[in-house]
């Protein structure tokens, strides 16, 4: 078997081949991205976070077994700490 016969198979089951991955990798490097993108693009984390337009970031201190409880929640619901939070306060 050679590098051109691999074939992976992407998340929702769609086959990638190795000539589609080179595809992707060309078109990525001359700059050009798969669908529609409106404003510039910046390195880093989105502004953004839900239906709100710009997220601001809140900062707060806990203690040692509230931070065990919030890890613990967050990987009983395979969220991130801070969806975790966000889905707290949606539901209040």
């Amino acid at each position: 078997m050679t590098a051109t016969d691999v074939v992976f198979i992407a998340a929702d089951g769609t086959e990638v081949t190795a000539a589609m991955l080179e595809k992707m990798m060309d078109t990525a490097e001359q700059g050009e991205l798969p669908g529609t993108i409106s404003g510039p693009l910046r390195p880093g984390r989105p502004v953004s976070v839900g239906d709100d337009e710009a997220a601001a970031v809140v900062a707060f201190r806990l203690g040692r077994k509230r931070q065990a409880k919030l890890k613990s929640l967050a990987q009983q619901r395979g969220a991130t700490q801070s969806e975790v939070i966000r889905q707290l306060i949606d539901a209040a």
